[in-house]
């Protein structure tokens, strides 16, 4: 297995991205939603413009009264805030209103702005709340920092393994086997840390609108509604991201790491059925559904009904601007037209307009980045995995039957990875078992090849044998027949000659 470098335990970092773009991708929807009910938010608050008017009216007169006041009246009304509290003040500068020649209103509305009437300290204090989204915001980032801190604890493992490992210090086996234990967990379980604060506002949000707590302005409510949902589909998405980076760091960059490479060569997951179909279509509606859910949102949200409009009727003017070039055949002939046939109607006025195509634009934007991530995991968890078992099987074609490829997914690759291995196992077990053949049989043809040549030696030897007995008995046999001629010879011989004179002649 090629030696790699030892990556970093990415923890906080995959937290802050998800966060940021949780934020970046809520935050517009969010804006988009307060400066479309800004102007009905502003009048529920202010009563109307004829209230807002004539508070101003009552204020102006009451900075009057105060201005007519004696230096030793204002200096009493301090001396009794000191004393006795605001509730004293309250009614000093009730009583004062009583004797001042000037006619100041008594109206509740009056003494409101001069102070807190009893009967009014109620509304006040409810109005000094905490409203649904200040409560909202406030639970959310609490628990944000509740849920990094949570997350810090649970990767601080991790990130003491790899750090060592780096350092090439020796790693604690109790360590080593809550990594390993443990790896396989750390993409769902950082998901829900990271994601669990957006799950429990989702749920307070759902809990308030089921309870209809009362609120001052029902555009609150329906301003809160449309949070709820937004937050349902943004934390979704921060869920998948979390999921998707930090399952594409455990396969393609720490598995290798914690894993030795014969624990490898099989799947080392608990649980198995993972489908690159489910990950392509994951992917696919990601890319395909995110931008124009966005778009369609925007459209949505933009949108106004022509009966909020309250109108009676339509003159040609006002029709032109609704419906444009159709008010010539949708009215021909007609000064104006009555609302009812225009109550089904919607329109996008020019300053939602503008928010539109800017929220639009920031959305896309969003969306944009969370398709350059997801498809760039996609890519390298299906591409990296294959690239590697086509590299050991030119390997293994080449003579190498010892190349074992990382079996990474839990998907079709893993399988074929897995069953890659197993083929080279057998394919190394089948040459290993050939190769010892070969050695028993090199082995035997030597022994044999040695007691032939023994055999061979001992012929040799046995000829040799052979051949000096023949020797000796072909002269013996030469000596028999010199002695047998001899003898004949002298048998033969005249009487006249004597032996000796015959020896002498034959020798």
């Amino acid at each position: 297995m090629e030696q790699k470098s030892i990556p970093k335990f990415y923890g906080l970092r995959i937290y802050l991205s998800s966060i940021i773009l949780y934020f970046f991708l809520i935050f517009p929807f969010i804006g988009f939603i307060i400066f479309q009910n800004l102007p009905t938010f502003l009048e529920n608050r202010g009563g109307g413009t004829e209230k807002i008017a004539a508070t101003a009216d009552s204020l102006r007169a009451t900075i009057d009264s105060i201005a007519e006041f004696s230096e030793e009246e204002i200096d009493s009304m301090v001396n009794l805030a000191i004393q006795g509290g605001i509730d004293n003040l309250v009614y000093k500068a009730v009583q004062l209103e009583e004797l001042s020649t000037d006619t100041i209103s008594e109206s509740e509305d009056d003494r409101i702005l001069i102070g807190p009437h009893p009967e009014d300290e109620r509304g006040l204090r409810m109005f000094a709340e905490k409203g649904p989204f200040s409560r909202y915001f406030s639970l959310l980032f609490l628990l944000l920092g509740v849920s990094l801190l949570t997350g810090f604890l649970f990767n601080r493992p991790f990130q003491r393994f790899f750090r060592k490992k780096r350092r090439k210090k020796e790693i604690p086996q109790k360590l080593h086997s809550f990594c390993k234990q443990r790896l396989f967990n750390v993409p769902m379980v950082n998901s829900i840390i990271i994601t669990m604060p957006n799950i429990v506002v989702i749920i307070y949000s759902l809990i308030f609108l089921v309870s209809k707590v009362s609120v001052e302005a029902e555009v609150e409510r329906s301003m809160f509604i449309q949070l709820h949902y937004l937050t349902l589909v943004a934390t979704a998405l921060e869920f998948l991201f979390i999921l998707y980076w930090q399952k594409h760091r455990v396969h393609i960059r720490y598995i290798d790491h914690i894993f030795s490479e014969q624990e490898l060569r099989k799947q080392v997951f608990k649980k198995k059925g993972g489908r690159i179909r489910n990950r392509l279509m994951v992917a696919s509606g990601i890319t395909t559904f995110l931008p124009l859910l966005i778009v369609m949102v925007y459209l949505i949200l933009s949108l106004t009904a022509v009966k909020d409009l309250k109108q009676e009727t339509f003159s040609m003017e006002q029709r032109e601007i609704l419906i444009g070039p159709w008010s010539d055949i949708a009215g021909k002939g007609k000064e104006t037209i009555g609302a009812k046939e225009y109550e089904k109607l919607y329109y996008v006025n020019a300053i939602d307009s503008i928010v539109m195509l800017v929220g639009i634009g920031n959305g896309i934007l969003v969306s944009f980045i969370y398709l350059l991530l997801f498809v760039r995991w996609t890519n390298q968890d299906i591409t990296r995995p294959i690239k590697e078992l086509l590299a050991n099987i030119r390997n293994t074609r080449g003579g190498d039957t010892e190349q074992y490829t990382i079996v990474r997914t839990d998907d079709e690759i893993g399988e074929l990875a897995e069953g890659y291995n197993e083929m080279t196992e057998k394919i190394h077990n089948y040459v290993e078992n050939i190769s010892a053949m070969n050695r028993d049989l090199e082995e035997k043809v030597k022994e044999r090849t040695r007691e032939v040549v023994e055999q061979k030696e001992e012929i040799e030897t046995q000829k040799e044998e052979i051949e000096a007995q023949l020797d000796l008995a072909t002269l013996q046999r030469d000596t028999i027949s010199n002695q047998k001629e001899l003898t004949w010879t002298a048998s033969a011989m005249p009487r006249g000659f004597s032996r000796p004179f015959f020896h002498r002649f034959t020798y």
